[in-house]
């Protein structure tokens, strides 16, 4: 049995709503094992996954490209969950996510990380004018030290001409390979 560690950063409930319930991501491979009522928890990663991490760049797995149903479904859970916590945002695409050198570092692969590094922010309101047809879901994974595995997932969406990033929220694992 691996070490288990979880942290999470989900100011929204949107782990709850939508990944633990496996209803937005449901083909990754990943699999959260271990004691939730403990907080020893870990999380499942096929070795093939595990390999194409190894370059220390973060690794978008998942995608959920969202049509006007969904869409519509999604602005609705953001504008329910009206609260004054603050998400971060990144303008750009992706590959925009700050690393130092080849290597996403923890601080910015979390989405406490990417709030202290960005002075853009959204909380659930603004945030569910943002959710179109055409915006996607992202899933990234991030090595740490090969013990541990973060996971966060985006909102990825183009307003006007530029590209966004809207960090949803985010959760560190022990890893456990397979």
């Amino acid at each position: 049995m691996p070490t288990g560690y979880f942290s999470i950063n989900d100011p929204f409930g949107f782990s709850a709503a939508y990944l633990s319930v496996g209803s937005l991501f449901p083909t990754s491979g990943l699999s959260i094992d271990g004691s939730p009522a403990s907080g020893n928890l870990w999380v499942n990663l096929p070795k093939a996954t595990f390999g194409r991490l190894q370059g220390g760049k973060p690794l978008v797995i998942d995608q959920k490209i969202l049509t006007a149903l969904q869409a519509r479904d999604f602005a609705r859970f953001f504008k329910m969950k009206t609260n004054a916590a603050q998400i971060p945002w990144i303008l750009g695409p992706m590959s925009a996510i700050p690393v130092i050198g080849n290597f996403i570092t923890i601080a910015t692969s979390t989405v406490d990380g990417l709030q202290r590094l960005s002075s853009l922010s959204v909380n659930s309101d603004q945030l569910s004018v943002l959710i179109a047809a055409g915006g996607a879901f992202n899933r990234t994974l991030g090595l740490e030290a090969n013990e541990r595995l973060t996971a966060a997932v985006f909102y990825a969406v183009r307003v006007g001409n530029e590209a966004r990033s809207y960090a949803i929220c985010s959760a560190t694992y022990g890893l456990n390979v397979v």
